[in-house]
Protein backbone atom coordinates (compact mmCIF):
# COMPACT_ATOMS: atom_id res chain seq x y z
CA UNK A 1 0.00 0.00 0.00
CA UNK A 2 3.05 2.39 0.07
CA UNK A 3 2.14 2.89 -3.68
CA UNK A 4 -0.59 5.12 -2.37
CA UNK A 5 0.81 5.99 1.06
CA UNK A 6 -1.71 5.25 3.98
CA UNK A 7 0.04 2.68 6.17
CA UNK A 8 1.64 3.61 9.30
CA UNK A 9 4.55 1.42 9.20
CA UNK A 10 4.32 0.01 13.04
CA UNK A 11 7.16 -2.81 14.18
CA UNK A 12 3.98 -4.30 16.55
CA UNK A 13 0.89 -4.31 17.40
CA UNK A 14 -0.36 -1.04 19.38
CA UNK A 15 -0.86 -2.61 23.21
CA UNK A 16 -4.06 0.06 23.52
CA UNK A 17 -6.69 1.62 21.23
CA UNK A 18 -5.78 5.48 22.72
CA UNK A 19 -2.09 4.30 21.27
CA UNK A 20 -3.09 3.43 17.79
CA UNK A 21 -5.66 6.47 17.47
CA UNK A 22 -3.14 8.45 18.00
CA UNK A 23 -0.34 6.95 15.78
CA UNK A 24 -2.86 6.23 12.59
CA UNK A 25 -3.92 9.55 12.81
CA UNK A 26 -0.08 11.33 12.77
CA UNK A 27 -0.12 10.55 8.94
CA UNK A 28 -3.77 11.91 7.71
CA UNK A 29 -3.01 14.93 9.90
CA UNK A 30 0.36 15.59 8.75
CA UNK A 31 -0.90 15.67 5.02
CA UNK A 32 -3.84 18.11 6.08
CA UNK A 33 -1.07 20.93 7.74
CA UNK A 34 0.67 19.99 4.48
CA UNK A 35 -1.99 20.56 2.39
CA UNK A 36 -2.97 23.45 3.82
CA UNK A 37 0.85 25.32 3.79
CA UNK A 38 0.96 24.29 -0.22
CA UNK A 39 -2.05 25.94 -0.77
CA UNK A 40 -1.04 29.01 1.07
CA UNK A 41 2.05 29.27 -0.14
CA UNK A 42 0.32 29.09 -3.52
CA UNK A 43 -2.00 31.54 -2.96
CA UNK A 44 0.84 33.94 -2.11
CA UNK A 45 2.84 33.06 -5.35
CA UNK A 46 -0.12 34.15 -7.37
CA UNK A 47 -2.31 31.34 -7.30
CA UNK A 48 -1.46 29.85 -10.54
CA UNK A 49 -0.32 32.47 -12.94
CA UNK A 50 3.19 31.00 -12.87
CA UNK A 51 5.14 27.38 -12.35
CA UNK A 52 5.94 27.96 -8.93
CA UNK A 53 2.53 28.45 -8.04
CA UNK A 54 1.60 25.59 -9.99
CA UNK A 55 3.60 22.84 -8.52
CA UNK A 56 2.81 24.18 -5.10
CA UNK A 57 -1.46 24.30 -6.16
CA UNK A 58 -0.12 20.20 -7.52
CA UNK A 59 1.48 19.35 -4.22
CA UNK A 60 -2.06 20.89 -2.43
CA UNK A 61 -3.72 18.94 -4.18
CA UNK A 62 -1.76 15.62 -3.72
CA UNK A 63 -1.65 16.32 -0.02
CA UNK A 64 -5.23 17.02 0.53
CA UNK A 65 -6.52 13.54 -1.53
CA UNK A 66 -3.96 11.55 0.49
CA UNK A 67 -5.14 13.13 3.41
CA UNK A 68 -8.56 11.33 2.57
CA UNK A 69 -7.66 8.26 1.36
CA UNK A 70 -5.60 8.06 4.30
CA UNK A 71 -8.99 8.09 6.12
CA UNK A 72 -10.83 4.95 4.13
CA UNK A 73 -12.01 3.02 6.69
CA UNK A 74 -10.16 -0.28 5.08
CA UNK A 75 -7.82 -2.21 7.50
CA UNK A 76 -4.78 -1.75 7.36
CA UNK A 77 -4.79 2.06 6.38
CA UNK A 78 -4.68 4.35 8.76
CA UNK A 79 -8.67 4.93 8.84
CA UNK A 80 -9.36 1.19 9.05
CA UNK A 81 -6.76 1.48 12.49
CA UNK A 82 -9.20 4.13 13.33
CA UNK A 83 -11.71 2.37 13.00
CA UNK A 84 -10.10 -0.47 14.82
CA UNK A 85 -8.98 1.37 17.76
CA UNK A 86 -12.64 2.97 18.01
CA UNK A 87 -14.21 -0.39 17.88
CA UNK A 88 -11.48 -1.46 20.15
CA UNK A 89 -12.54 1.00 22.96
CA UNK A 90 -16.68 0.26 22.66
CA UNK A 91 -15.85 -3.27 22.67
CA UNK A 92 -13.06 -3.67 24.70
CA UNK A 93 -11.58 -6.87 22.37
CA UNK A 94 -9.16 -6.00 19.93
CA UNK A 95 -9.53 -9.56 18.66
CA UNK A 96 -13.52 -8.35 17.73
CA UNK A 97 -12.42 -4.88 16.43
CA UNK A 98 -9.69 -6.35 14.21
CA UNK A 99 -12.15 -9.16 12.52
CA UNK A 100 -14.83 -6.22 12.04
CA UNK A 101 -12.08 -3.82 10.30
CA UNK A 102 -11.04 -6.04 8.25
CA UNK A 103 -14.27 -7.53 7.29
CA UNK A 104 -14.80 -3.47 6.45
CA UNK A 105 -11.61 -3.50 4.66
CA UNK A 106 -12.83 -6.23 2.45
CA UNK A 107 -16.19 -4.84 1.37
CA UNK A 108 -14.75 -1.78 0.40
CA UNK A 109 -11.93 -3.23 -1.71
CA UNK A 110 -14.73 -5.35 -3.26
CA UNK A 111 -17.04 -2.27 -3.92
CA UNK A 112 -13.60 -0.64 -5.83
CA UNK A 113 -13.25 -3.31 -7.73
CA UNK A 114 -17.13 -3.58 -8.62
CA UNK A 115 -16.92 0.65 -9.39
CA UNK A 116 -13.96 -0.19 -11.61
CA UNK A 117 -15.27 -3.01 -13.85
CA UNK A 118 -18.20 -0.96 -14.23
CA UNK A 119 -16.32 2.20 -15.00
CA UNK A 120 -13.79 -0.05 -17.52
CA UNK A 121 -16.87 -2.47 -19.04
CA UNK A 122 -20.19 0.10 -18.94
CA UNK A 123 -18.10 4.09 -19.15
CA UNK A 124 -15.92 2.59 -21.50
CA UNK A 125 -12.64 4.63 -19.09
CA UNK A 126 -10.85 1.41 -19.44
CA UNK A 127 -7.46 2.64 -17.98
CA UNK A 128 -9.67 4.70 -15.16
CA UNK A 129 -11.38 1.71 -13.87
CA UNK A 130 -8.34 -0.78 -14.46
CA UNK A 131 -6.86 1.47 -12.03
CA UNK A 132 -9.70 1.71 -9.57
CA UNK A 133 -10.14 -1.93 -9.88
CA UNK A 134 -6.58 -2.62 -8.95
CA UNK A 135 -7.09 -0.48 -5.49
CA UNK A 136 -9.95 -2.67 -4.67
CA UNK A 137 -8.09 -5.96 -5.13
CA UNK A 138 -4.87 -4.20 -3.24
CA UNK A 139 -6.88 -3.31 -0.17
CA UNK A 140 -8.64 -6.51 -0.35
CA UNK A 141 -5.52 -8.34 -0.05
CA UNK A 142 -3.59 -6.17 2.58
CA UNK A 143 -7.40 -6.58 4.84
CA UNK A 144 -6.36 -10.37 4.72
CA UNK A 145 -2.91 -10.08 4.80
CA UNK A 146 -3.31 -7.23 7.76
CA UNK A 147 -6.10 -9.67 9.51
CA UNK A 148 -3.47 -12.53 9.74
CA UNK A 149 -0.61 -10.44 10.44
CA UNK A 150 -2.80 -9.10 14.04
CA UNK A 151 -4.14 -12.52 14.97
CA UNK A 152 -0.21 -13.73 15.00
CA UNK A 153 0.53 -10.80 16.70
CA UNK A 154 -2.49 -12.07 19.79
CA UNK A 155 -1.15 -15.65 19.39
CA UNK A 156 2.78 -14.69 19.87
CA UNK A 157 2.20 -12.02 22.67
CA UNK A 158 4.28 -13.26 25.59
CA UNK A 159 6.15 -15.69 23.89
CA UNK A 160 9.95 -15.60 24.29
CA UNK A 161 12.77 -16.69 21.89
CA UNK A 162 13.43 -19.20 24.45
CA UNK A 163 9.92 -21.01 24.08
CA UNK A 164 10.67 -21.44 20.35
CA UNK A 165 14.48 -22.22 19.67
CA UNK A 166 16.47 -25.34 18.98
CA UNK A 167 18.43 -25.43 22.62
CA UNK A 168 20.83 -27.86 21.33
CA UNK A 169 21.89 -26.89 17.96
CA UNK A 170 24.24 -28.87 16.40
CA UNK A 171 27.79 -26.64 16.13
CA UNK A 172 31.56 -27.21 14.84
CA UNK A 173 34.97 -26.02 15.47
CA UNK A 174 36.54 -23.19 13.63
CA UNK A 175 39.43 -25.33 12.25
CA UNK A 176 37.23 -28.41 11.06
CA UNK A 177 37.40 -28.54 6.95
CA UNK A 178 34.55 -27.81 5.34
CA UNK A 179 34.81 -31.77 3.42
CA UNK A 180 34.16 -32.36 6.57
CA UNK A 181 30.84 -30.00 7.62
CA UNK A 182 29.37 -30.87 4.15
CA UNK A 183 29.28 -34.66 4.77
CA UNK A 184 29.15 -35.05 8.51
CA UNK A 185 26.78 -31.94 9.22
CA UNK A 186 25.36 -30.60 6.18
CA UNK A 187 23.96 -33.10 4.36
CA UNK A 188 23.84 -35.57 7.52
CA UNK A 189 21.80 -33.34 9.43
CA UNK A 190 19.73 -31.02 6.62
CA UNK A 191 21.00 -27.96 8.12
CA UNK A 192 21.37 -24.42 6.36
CA UNK A 193 23.53 -23.13 8.21
CA UNK A 194 25.89 -24.47 10.99
CA UNK A 195 27.05 -22.26 14.18
CA UNK A 196 30.82 -22.12 14.48
CA UNK A 197 31.85 -22.44 18.34
CA UNK A 198 35.10 -21.19 20.08
CA UNK A 199 36.17 -22.07 23.78
CA UNK A 200 33.71 -22.09 25.93
CA UNK A 201 30.77 -22.12 23.94
CA UNK A 202 31.54 -18.57 22.43
CA UNK A 203 30.24 -17.93 19.09
CA UNK A 204 32.48 -16.99 16.19
CA UNK A 205 30.75 -17.19 13.49
CA UNK A 206 27.98 -18.68 11.04
CA UNK A 207 28.93 -20.85 8.58
CA UNK A 208 26.01 -21.22 5.39
CA UNK A 209 25.55 -23.07 2.28
CA UNK A 210 26.08 -19.32 0.66
CA UNK A 211 29.30 -19.23 2.24
CA UNK A 212 29.87 -22.45 0.57
CA UNK A 213 29.34 -21.07 -2.90
CA UNK A 214 32.40 -18.57 -2.34
CA UNK A 215 34.85 -21.94 -2.17
CA UNK A 216 35.98 -24.14 -4.99
CA UNK A 217 35.19 -27.75 -4.28
CA UNK A 218 38.69 -28.75 -4.73
CA UNK A 219 39.62 -27.06 -1.55
CA UNK A 220 37.13 -28.08 0.49
CA UNK A 221 39.28 -30.93 2.16
CA UNK A 222 41.86 -28.75 3.03
CA UNK A 223 40.45 -25.50 3.84
CA UNK A 224 39.07 -24.87 7.45
CA UNK A 225 35.22 -23.39 8.14
CA UNK A 226 36.81 -20.45 10.11
CA UNK A 227 37.97 -19.04 6.62
CA UNK A 228 34.78 -19.00 4.98
CA UNK A 229 32.54 -19.06 7.72
CA UNK A 230 30.63 -15.43 8.39
CA UNK A 231 31.50 -14.01 11.78
CA UNK A 232 29.78 -12.99 14.35
CA UNK A 233 30.55 -9.18 14.10
CA UNK A 234 28.27 -9.59 11.18
CA UNK A 235 25.61 -11.01 12.60
CA UNK A 236 22.48 -10.69 13.58
CA UNK A 237 21.60 -12.31 16.71
CA UNK A 238 19.13 -12.80 19.71
CA UNK A 239 18.87 -13.48 23.16
CA UNK A 240 16.27 -16.01 25.20
CA UNK A 241 14.36 -13.45 26.91
CA UNK A 242 13.67 -11.15 23.52
CA UNK A 243 10.28 -10.85 22.38
CA UNK A 244 9.64 -13.41 19.94
CA UNK A 245 7.98 -11.16 17.39
CA UNK A 246 10.66 -9.12 17.59
CA UNK A 247 12.91 -12.28 16.22
CA UNK A 248 10.29 -12.45 13.58
CA UNK A 249 10.71 -9.06 12.78
CA UNK A 250 14.68 -9.63 12.11
CA UNK A 251 13.74 -12.50 10.19
CA UNK A 252 11.75 -11.21 8.02
CA UNK A 253 13.12 -8.27 7.15
CA UNK A 254 16.53 -9.08 6.60
CA UNK A 255 15.35 -12.53 4.70
CA UNK A 256 17.03 -14.63 7.19
CA UNK A 257 16.25 -18.09 7.43
CA UNK A 258 17.71 -18.60 11.11
CA UNK A 259 19.00 -16.17 13.72
CA UNK A 260 21.73 -17.52 16.77
CA UNK A 261 20.73 -17.16 20.11
CA UNK A 262 23.31 -15.35 22.54
CA UNK A 263 23.85 -15.20 26.45
CA UNK A 264 26.79 -13.45 27.86
CA UNK A 265 28.12 -14.43 23.98
CA UNK A 266 27.70 -17.73 24.56
CA UNK A 267 25.66 -19.83 21.59
CA UNK A 268 22.72 -21.13 23.61
CA UNK A 269 20.10 -21.78 20.87
CA UNK A 270 19.28 -21.13 17.18
CA UNK A 271 16.15 -19.99 15.59
CA UNK A 272 15.10 -20.36 12.85
CA UNK A 273 11.72 -20.11 10.82
CA UNK A 274 11.13 -23.77 10.62
CA UNK A 275 10.51 -23.13 14.37
CA UNK A 276 8.43 -20.72 14.11
CA UNK A 277 6.24 -22.19 11.75
CA UNK A 278 6.36 -25.52 13.93
CA UNK A 279 5.23 -23.42 16.79
CA UNK A 280 2.25 -21.20 15.17
CA UNK A 281 0.77 -24.27 13.79
CA UNK A 282 0.45 -25.98 17.00
CA UNK A 283 -0.76 -23.02 18.32
CA UNK A 284 -3.68 -23.06 15.82
CA UNK A 285 -4.34 -26.76 16.35
CA UNK A 286 -4.54 -26.14 19.79
CA UNK A 287 -7.16 -23.13 19.06
CA UNK A 288 -9.23 -25.01 16.97
CA UNK A 289 -9.77 -27.95 19.22
CA UNK A 290 -10.65 -25.53 22.17
CA UNK A 291 -13.10 -24.05 19.56
CA UNK A 292 -14.39 -28.04 19.22
CA UNK A 293 -15.00 -28.16 22.58
CA UNK A 294 -11.86 -29.77 23.96
CA UNK A 295 -10.84 -29.21 27.56
CA UNK A 296 -7.07 -27.66 28.58
CA UNK A 297 -6.08 -31.15 29.52
CA UNK A 298 -6.62 -32.46 26.30
CA UNK A 299 -4.92 -29.50 23.79
CA UNK A 300 -1.94 -29.90 26.16
CA UNK A 301 -1.69 -33.18 25.80
CA UNK A 302 -2.68 -33.04 22.05
CA UNK A 303 0.21 -30.44 21.73
CA UNK A 304 2.77 -33.07 23.81
CA UNK A 305 1.53 -35.64 21.08
CA UNK A 306 2.46 -33.39 18.10
CA UNK A 307 5.63 -32.36 19.40
CA UNK A 308 7.07 -35.80 20.14
CA UNK A 309 6.03 -36.64 16.52
CA UNK A 310 8.11 -33.29 15.57
CA UNK A 311 10.99 -33.83 17.14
Amino acid sequence: LFIFGGVSNLTSEPKTPRIEFLITMAGPLTSLILAGIFYVLHALAGGGSSEVSAVLGYLASVNLILAIFNLIPAFPLDGGRVLRSIIWTITGSMGGATRIATTVGRIIGYLFIAAGLVEALVLGQFAGGLWLAFIGWFLSNAASSGSQQAVMDQVLRGVDVRDVMDHAPEAVQPALPVQSLVSDHLLQGNHRAVPVQGPEGTLLGLITLTDLRHLDQGDWANTPVSQIMTPVTKLRVVEPADDLRHAIGVLADNRYHQLPVLELDRLVGMLNRDHVMQYLQLRSLRSRRQGNGRTPNDQSRAGTRAGTRDT
